[in-house]
């Protein structure tokens, strides 16, 4: 399987060094969908930290397997701390996950904007801090 590239759409890609950075191609797709400097209005969006990958959840979950992340920081702002008080990263985050609903195999959007599994409104605790995205 593929590893997630160093950078997207000219967006630079930091894997944390615990993470198995093996994930599928329909991952890797839908964050060349989603990673991209003018996603969010008025905002330029330079890097992104991935602190999860497959490795660090379990079954049934999507993280244990290669096809989710979790994404915890957009530039330099924290997603948790950050969505309530920085313009930038509540407008990074809300324009991935408003964004990420347009990807054809989407599974999993969690997040502070809203949680949901195959496009539903569902209930998926403990994802203010980072964005969960998974495919199918």
């Amino acid at each position: 399987m593929p590893a997630i590239p160093s950078a997207i759409n000219g967006v630079q890609v930091e894997v944390d060094s615990t993470a198995v950075n093996n994930v599928s191609q329909r991952l890797i797709d839908a964050l060349h969908h989603v990673i991209r400097p003018d996603i969010a209005k008025g905002y330029s969006l330079q890097r992104v930290f991935i602190s999860s990958t497959n490795d660090s959840g379990t079954l049934p979950g999507w993280n244990g397997q290669p096809n989710g992340v979790d994404i915890s920081r957009l530039n330099t702002g924290r997603v948790q701390g950050g969505y309530e008080v920085d313009p930038a990263v509540r407008a990074f985050v809300d324009s991935i996950q408003e964004r990420f609903e347009e990807y054809p195999f989407r599974r999993e959007n969690f997040g502070p904007l809203f949680n949901k599994r195959n496009g539903q409104d569902c209930s998926a605790g403990g994802h203010r801090k980072h964005l969960h995205l998974s495919v199918s």
